[in-house]
C-alpha cells in the first residue's frame, strides 16, 4: 500500500491544483485587498455568461494586480487635447467620462474609453461659469458665476432641461455656484455666498437653501462628498469646519474645535476626514460627530492638499515638501517632492501609490508607505491646478490659456492571456 501512495497523489494533483484555485479564493484575495469595487472597471469586457461564471474573481484578481504594476513601475500612456481657447475653470470625472468646463460658456465631455468626444456650447458665450458635476449617465450640472444658478443638461440629447435660481437677494454680493457635486438618487448640492442648496434634479425640493454662517462675504474652500454617509464636509478661509448630513438636512458644526484662522482643503476616506490651514496644520476628524482625532503641525507653510487613506494622511505644502500621517497625528515620513507649491495631491483609492503636482509643471508618482519615487514626469505639459485620480486614469488640468487636458492611462496589458494565466499564481 505504501507504494501507492505516490501515484494516488499523482492522479489527485489535478484535483488539489483545482482546489487551491477555487473561485472563493480569487474573491477572498480580491477582498482582501479592497478591489473588489474594481469590478465594474475592469470586467467591463466580459460577456454576461463570463460575467456569472467561477473565473469572474481570477480575471478581476489578475487584471488589478497588472494594474497595480503599472502604476508602480509607472508604466503609462499619455495623451493632451485641447479643449478650449479659455482657461479652464472646473473639471470632473464619472463613469469613464470627463468633463471640462471653460470660463466662458464651453464645455467638452469626453469618453476616456471610446474617444468620443461632446461639445457644448451655451446660447449666451460671454456668460461666466463656475462649476460643473456629472450626475449619472445622463445628467449633468453646470454653475453660473453671475447669477447664482444652476443648469441641468441632458447628455444624450445636448438639451438644457431646466435652469433654477438660487438665493436672489441683493445684499449678498457672490452669486457664483461653486462647488457643485452630484450624489444619489439624482441629487446635487453646491455652494451659493454663504448658503449650501441641495436639490433634485427631477423635482424641486421645498427646502434647498441651508444657511453655512451669518458672513454674507464666506468663501468656502472646499466641498467633499461621503457617499457611504451621505454627508458633505465643507471648508471655509474663516476657519469653518462643517458636517451637513444630505438625508436628514442637519448640520454638525466642528468650528469650535478649529482655532485656525482659515482652512484651505479637505478629503474624505470611510468614517474620517482631514482638513489643512493656512498656518501649517493637518487634523482629523470623525465623520460620524465630528469630533476631532488629532491636530498636528510641522511647518508653518500653506496646506494646499490633504488626501486621506486608509491608515494614513498625505499633507502637501506650498514650500513643496510632503508629509505622511497616521491618524493618531504622527508624522510617519516627509519629503521634499519638488520646487514651488505642491497644488494637487492624491492616495490612489485602491494602490499604494502618491501622486503629487503644482508649479513648474512637476509631476511624480511616489510609494506612499515607503516614499520612494516612482516616477518623476518629466514631459509634463501642464502646471497642475485640477486632478483626478482614477483607478486606471490620471488626469489634470492647468490654469493657463487655451485650456488642456493631459490624460495618463495605466490600463496597458489588462485582459491579456499572460497574465491571466493560471501558472501566475502567487499570494
Amino acid at each position: 500500500m505504501a507504494e501507492l501512495q505516490p501515484l494516488k497523489f499523482k492522479a489527485n494533483r489535478r484535483d488539489w491544483r483545482k482546489a487551491i484555485l477555487r473561485p472563493s479564493l480569487w474573491r477572498d484575495l480580491c477582498k482582501k485587498n479592497d478591489w473588489i469595487d474594481l469590478e465594474r472597471t475592469l470586467l467591463e469586457d466580459l460577456t454576461v455568461v463570463d460575467y456569472e461564471s467561477d473565473n469572474k474573481y481570477r480575471r478581476l484578481y489578475h487584471r488589478a494586480d497588472q494594474l497595480r504594476r503599472n502604476w508602480k513601475n509607472g508604466e503609462f500612456k499619455l495623451s493632451t487635447r485641447t479643449v478650449s481657447r479659455n482657461r479652464i475653470q472646473a473639471l470632473d470625472h464619472a463613469n469613464g467620462r470627463t468633463a471640462t468646463l471653460a470660463h466662458f460658456g464651453n464645455l467638452t465631455i469626453d469618453d476616456e474609453e471610446t474617444g468620443e468626444s461632446m461639445r457644448f456650447t451655451l446660447p449666451d458665450q460671454r456668460e461666466k461659469l463656475s462649476s460643473v458635476a456629472l450626475g449619472g449617465r445622463n445628467f449633468f450640472l453646470v454653475g453660473s458665476e453671475e447669477d447664482g444658478s444652476v443648469m441641468i443638461f441632458n447628455s444624450a440629447t445636448k438639451k438644457l432641461l431646466d435652469r433654477r435660481y438660487y438665493f436672489e437677494k441683493s445684499n449678498n454680493n457672490s452669486l457664483s455656484v461653486d462647488h457643485l457635486i452630484y450624489f444619489e438618487p439624482n441629487n446635487y448640492a453646491g455652494v451659493v455666498g454663504n448658503t449650501l442648496i441641495v436639490d433634485s434634479i427631477h423635482q424641486r425640493l421645498g427646502k434647498s437653501e441651508f444657511e453655512i454662517a451669518e458672513e454674507e462675504n464666506l468663501e468656502v474652500t472646499s466641498l467633499k462628498l461621503s457617499k457611504r454617509w451621505n454627508r458633505v464636509v465643507l471648508t471655509a478661509w474663516n476657519g469653518i469646519v462643517k458636517i451637513f448630513d444630505l438625508e436628514n438636512k442637519y448640520w454638525i458644526d466642528c468650528s469650535s474645535i478649529c482655532a485656525e484662522g482659515c482652512v484651505i482643503c479637505s478629503d474624505i476616506k470611510r468614517n474620517r476626514f482631514a482638513t489643512g490651514g493656512a498656518s501649517g496644520t493637518v487634523r482629523g476628524w470623525s465623520l460620524a460627530d465630528g469630533s476631532l482625532l488629532f491636530s498636528a503641525q510641522k511647518t508653518y507653510d500653506e496646506i494646499l492638499d490633504v488626501s486621506c487613506g486608509e491608515h494614513n494622511v498625505a499633507s502637501a505644502c506650498s514650500e513643496g515638501k510632503i508629509r505622511i500621517w497616521s491618524w493618531t497625528g504622527q508624522q510617519l515620513r516627509n519629503w521634499s517632492a519638488q520646487l514651488g507649491a505642491i497644488r494637487c495631491l492624491e492616495i490612489h483609492p485602491y494602490f499604494d501609490v502618491l501622486v503629487a503636482g503644482g508649479d513648474a509643471k512637476f509631476l511624480s508618482i511616489w510609494d506612499h508607505k515607503t516614499g520612494k519615487l516612482i516616477d518623476r514626469i518629466h514631459r509634463n505639459p501642464l502646471n497642475v491646478d485640477k486632478m483626478v485620480v482614477t483607478s486606471k486614469l490620471l488626469i489634470i488640468a492647468g490654469t493657463g490659456s487655451p485650456g488642456q487636458i493631459a490624460t495618463y492611462n495605466f490600463n496597458l496589458g489588462l485582459g491579456s492571456e499572460y497574465h491571466e494565466k493560471e501558472t501566475a499564481f502567487y499570494i
